[in-house]
């Protein structure tokens, strides 16, 4: 494997596990959202999951990524 390539895929990984964490946070707090959060607190809760899985989606399809693809893919 290239070294260039070696870099690109090290790229790739390292904002893949980005993307899986803020996923992943996502998912916890919607998880507390139905199991322990106090009623009072959906808007706020809401806006928080909303924040992080919007994140999430714009690093995932971001130029960069596809940038990356198209240039492993060769």
């Amino acid at each position: 494997m290239a070294v260039n390539t070696k870099d690109r895929l090290e790229t790739l990984k390292a904002i893949l596990a980005e993307v899986t964490d803020l996923s992943r946070a996502a998912a916890l707090l919607e998880w507390d959202q139905e199991t322990y959060m106090p009623p009072g607190g959906v808007q706020s809760r809401a806006e928080q999951i909303s924040t992080l899985l919007r994140l999430s989606h714009v690093r995932f399809t971001s130029e960069e990524v596809g940038r990356l693809l198209d240039q492993l893919e060769d």
